[in-house]
């Protein structure tokens, strides 16, 4: 099983709520067998409906994470999420990066861009 892992600015949030099951759908189509199986969440209670980060990961059968490095030591795979906060993108991509795995990164924005690539 290839196990991916979630890390957000707070969990319970419309991308982290679909994800899990699109991505089962998505796997059971292809032949695979990946899940997702880990969270962390830098904020404990989501603004968009006060569901903790402990609340979130039991109705979705995953374990949380209480660090960036504790979340991509145990994953197969790295979704860094954050859709509304594209601002901490860049912190969280350096911390996961570390760790060389697979990550997709959710909307990803760029403050600036001067120049070329």
């Amino acid at each position: 099983m290839k196990k991916i892992g979630f890390i957000d600015y707070y969990i319970s949030e419309w991308h982290a709520n679909n994800y899990p099951k699109w991505f089962a759908e998505a796997s059971e189509k292809m032949g695979e067998d990946f899940t997702v199986a880990y969270a962390y969440a830098e904020l404990d209670i989501s603004p968009v409906d006060q569901v903790t980060t402990d609340e979130w990961c039991k109705k979705f059968g995953v374990e949380r994470c209480y660090s960036i490095e504790e979340l991509c030591e145990k994953s197969d795979y790295v979704c860094i999420l954050a859709p509304s906060n594209p601002e901490k993108h860049l912190g969280y991509v350096k911390e996961a990066f570390k760790f060389g795995k697979n990550t997709y990164v959710d909307k990803t924005f760029a403050e600036d861009h001067r120049g070329g690539v």
